[in-house]
């Protein structure tokens, strides 16, 4: 598929700082906004009205709907460079900007494959290793040429009793993916769903992020690890990726990492492989990253990618030379991509997440900063609430495992769980 709708390369003003303009305010804008004071590169917000991280800090921020054109393109004129925070954006909005000649990185063709359906289709196409799946679309009543009942007891009986269904656009976290069991039970989930979302095509404008959401089988998979590749790319070509990082999943949520990732080197190599190859057959400019499984038969496959800064790359900007933010920034106004080595032999990153009655980390930053004070400590101004990832913590060290156990301790401490998990 690639970039058939190609974004003209930004010129950078003689005259003035360069003008970055982000979709989206939530806390990977925030982090993009405070790499950029070093740069000395503007930001300019498009928040939506419920977002939090963005608005009051650093970025000159405009109210608007991700999903309204005309908000989108009003925004676009007074920037040079249009880039994300998230991928639920109007596509279609998306397109005509890069008609009129706008940059626009990463560009809609590869935002589209934040949609799990597309990836799936267009990597199997251009031959990456994934795992086995099966894409249900409520909008057609049957699946290769049978009924959507047939095509779910055909791939749980190939490929389960255990399987996983992912909703292709919208879900992160853990949400939009619901674990199955059983021909039966996947067949009836399937099918409610299917009428569900047929109920509500109606309303969905289309173009919008959630118009034509389609649902992805999988096998529930036996892993030893999930890793993920963190690559930027710029419009010419020039690209650079960071060593492979170890994710920890706790109820779906990348909620540790971990670098270098505790992993064969053979692993290791296989897996940064893919990852470059994903940035290649997506067309990505920017920050791309790729979510792996490692199973047990020592497989390497690809899970789901992300256009955009991501999650498993926060520890990069205490961790590398040059932090993943920094490096989308270079890439997307098309500046010399930075160095990203590792700065000590390991580094951790964790989660600072809400819980039921969670309390506000910024009130407990004396707590979190006494238990170790080489911890760098990011808090995304975001409510707590349960399940939301709310900061993180990232401890430089000379070994993987102890840089972990030193996150973990100063991060329960910010959020006041006992226990090292996404619950």
């Amino acid at each position: 598929m690639g970039e058939a709708t190609t974004s003209s390369v930004p010129s950078l003003p003689s005259d003035r700082a360069p003008r970055v303009g982000i979709i989206g305010g939530g806390q990977l804008a925030r982090m993009m906004a405070q790499a950029a004071v070093s740069l000395g590169v503007e930001i300019h917000v498009l928040a939506g009205a419920s977002d939090e991280g963005v608005p009051g800090v650093f970025a000159s921020v405009t109210i608007g709907s991700p999903d309204d054109s005309a908000a989108i393109v009003a925004f676009a004129a007074n920037v040079d460079v249009i880039t994300f925070d998230h991928e639920n954006v109007n596509w279609a909005a998306l397109d005509a900007l890069v008609a009129s000649g706008a940059s626009v990185y990463p560009g809609p063709d590869t935002m589209r494959f934040a949609d799990k359906a597309l990836q799936r289709e267009h990597l199997a196409r251009v031959g990456l290793p994934l795992p086995p799946f099966e894409i249900i679309d409520p909008a057609v009543p049957s699946a290769d040429g049978g009924s959507i009942s047939k095509a779910v007891h055909a791939f749980v009986d190939a490929h389960g009793p255990k399987v996983i269904a992912k909703v292709s656009r919208g879900g992160y976290d853990g949400r939009g993916v619901f674990p199955l069991e059983g021909a039966e039970a996947a067949a009836e989930f399937v099918n409610d769903w299917c009428a569900a979302t047929r109920a509500a095509a109606d309303a969905t404008p289309t173009g919008t992020s959630t118009a034509g959401v389609r649902l992805v089988l999988e096998p529930a998979l036996d892993l030893v690890a999930e890793v993920a590749v963190v690559t930027a790319r710029r419009p010419g070509g020039e690209h650079a990726t960071y060593p492979v990082l170890e994710t920890i999943q706790r109820d779906g949520m990348c909620n540790e990492v971990v670098v270098p990732a505790r992993l064969d080197d053979a692993v290791l190599e296989e897996a940064s492989r893919i990852g470059a190859e994903v940035a290649l057959a997506t067309g990505a400019v920017g920050v791309l990253a790729v979510e792996l499984f490692i199973t047990t038969g020592g497989s390497v496959l690809v899970n789901e990618l992300a256009p955009r800064v991501h999650n498993s790359g926060h520890l990069t900007a205490d961790a590398c030379v040059t932090g993943q933010f920094e490096q989308h920034l270079r890439a997307v106004l098309d500046l010399p991509l930075g160095d990203v080595s590792l700065r000590n032999p390991a580094a951790a990153m964790v989660n600072v997440v809400g819980a039921g009655a969670s309390p506000e980390p910024r009130a407990r930053l004396i707590d979190g900063m006494a238990v170790d004070p080489a911890a760098k400590v990011h808090l995304y101004a975001k409510t707590p609430k349960p399940n939301r990832k709310i900061g993180h913590v990232t401890v430089c060290d000379d070994s993987a495992d102890t840089a972990l156990a030193r996150a973990t301790a100063v991060a329960r401490a910010l959020d006041g769980r006992k226990e090292n998990a996404g619950t």
